[in-house]
C-alpha cells in the first residue's frame, strides 16, 4: 500500500513550497502527499498484472487467430514494442484479452484511481479510446 512515509516528495522549491508561500515544511508534506497518491496508481497497476497472464509478445499474440483460454494482458511496456497496432493519438493503460467458451472478447482499458474526475479530460480520453478501438479493431480479437 502506497503510504506518506514511504513518499520521499521534492525537498526545495517545488510548486507545493509556492502554493504555501515558501513553508518548507509544509510544501515537502504535500509534495510526498502527492508522490504518495500518484504511487497508488501504479500500484494498482502491479495488481492487476499480477491477477492474470502477462503477454511477453503483443505482436506474437495478435497474430494468433484462435486465442488460448483464459485472461492476458498487455502493459504500456509490450503496446510500445508491438508494431501491429497504431497507437497515434491514444495509448490505453491495458489491453485485457478475455477467451472463455469459444469467445474472444478485448477490453481497451484506461486506469483511474479514485472517484473524483477531470469531466473534460474524461470525455478527451473516452474519444481517444474509440478511436483507438476504430483504428485497431482488425487486430484486436473481438468477436
Amino acid at each position: 500500500m502506497a503510504r506518506i512515509e514511504n513518499a520521499k516528495g521534492r525537498k526545495e522549491g517545488s510548486g507545493c513550497e509556492r502554493v504555501f508561500e515558501g513553508n518548507k515544511q509544509l510544501g515537502h508534506l504535500m509534495s510526498r502527499v502527492q508522490s504518495a497518491v500518484m504511487s497508488t496508481g501504479t500500484e494498482l497497476e502491479r495488481i492487476i498484472k499480477g491477477q492474470v497472464s502477462v503477454i511477453d509478445d503483443l505482436d506474437a499474440f495478435l497474430a494468433q487467430e484462435i486465442m488460448p483460454d483464459g485472461v492476458f494482458i498487455a502493459d504500456k511496456q509490450k503496446m510500445k514494442k508491438c508494431e501491429t497496432l497504431d497507437f497515434a493519438g491514444s495509448e490505453p493503460d491495458f489491453l485485457i484479452f478475455k477467451r472463455r467458451r469459444r469467445k474472444q472478447q478485448c477490453y481497451v482499458v484506461e486506469l483511474k484511481d479514485g472517484d473524483t474526475f477531470d469531466t473534460k479530460k474524461a470525455a478527451a480520453e473516452h474519444r481517444a479510446m474509440h478511436n483507438f478501438i476504430s483504428k485497431n479493431e482488425q487486430h484486436l480479437h473481438m468477436w
